[in-house]
């Protein structure tokens, strides 16, 4: 995974996975909290698996840019980064969209 990295790339990019993983460690932790099937605990149950295979997929895509194993120009990488954060984008629209519409709800119910 770390082949073709600096000491200092690695360094970085297990800090981030740490990160991560702890991150992905406390959602799995608040969905154990309650067993009964809410909205909110089927969301935060997806979310956890969800967003664990997200990061593993992602770990996937970030070992493409290993040069001793793949050979990409500029043009190609950044096409591939492109489409991801297009895709991100994309997400962070439709949730904003939901918390505006659950935010609309309580209002209307108050």
């Amino acid at each position: 995974m770390f082949e073709g990295m600096t000491e200092e790339e690695k360094a970085l990019f297990k800090e981030f996975l740490d990160k991560k993983r702890e991150e992905e460690n406390q959602m799995t932790t608040n969905t154990n909290v309650a067993n009964t099937q809410t909205k909110g605990d089927r969301f935060l149950k997806s979310a956890s698996r969800r967003q664990r295979k997200a990061l593993e997929s992602l770990d996937l895509v970030s070992n493409l840019s290993v040069t001793s194993r793949y050979t990409y120009d500029r043009e190609q990488a950044e096409n591939l980064i492109e489409s991801l954060e297009e895709r991100v984008a994309c997400i962070k629209v439709l949730f904003e969209r939901g918390v505006a519409r659950q935010e609309k709800k309580a209002d209307e119910k108050e």
